[in-house]
């Protein structure tokens, strides 16, 4: 097993000792810190063991660099999740606001035909007796219509 400085000491002691025997330190590896290379002979136990009394492994370089990947890769996931509920949320809006100008179009059987003439099929099924609109009929409703709209205004 191999031997550490005691940080308070500065005596040889193993890395898996609870305490420093000779100064009775609880954390003798406190503020040490070991290399990629220094850590790499040590079993898990030891490790942890290690980090237990205060000491510090460090990460190599590999390390680091997959530890940035997978942050990057989680924050990369998050915000494209965030910009497709947000995408949702808009989308969803949009057909809502859709949805209540239809409603509104069919409670003037103007619009209801304008939309017909837009090529806009609002019935499930046709009424008897329909007929598409007209050209004529169509810039007819819009005149009436654009009318209206300016009188409110």
């Amino acid at each position: 097993m191999p031997l550490i400085k005691c940080n308070d000491c500065q005596k040889e002691i193993s890395i898996t000792a609870t305490s420093c025997p000779n100064c009775g330190s609880k954390k003798p590896f406190k503020n040490v810190k070991l290399s990629p290379d220094e850590s790499k002979g040590l079993s898990y136990k030891e490790k942890r063991s290690f980090q237990k009394r205060g000491g510090k492994i460090l990460l190599s370089k590999v390390q680091k660099f997959t530890f940035i990947l997978i942050i990057l890769a989680v924050i990369f996931s998050v915000s494209k999740c965030s910009s497709d509920t947000h995408q949702a949320t808009s989308n969803s809006a949009n057909l809502d606001k859709a949805i209540h100008q239809l409603n509104d179009a069919l409670k003037d059987p103007r619009k209801v035909r304008l939309l017909e003439c837009e090529g806009i099929n609002p019935w499930k099924t046709k009424p008897d007796g329909w007929t598409p609109p007209t050209k004529a009929e169509c810039e007819q409703i819009n005149r009436e219509l654009d009318a209206e709209a300016k009188a409110r205004k």
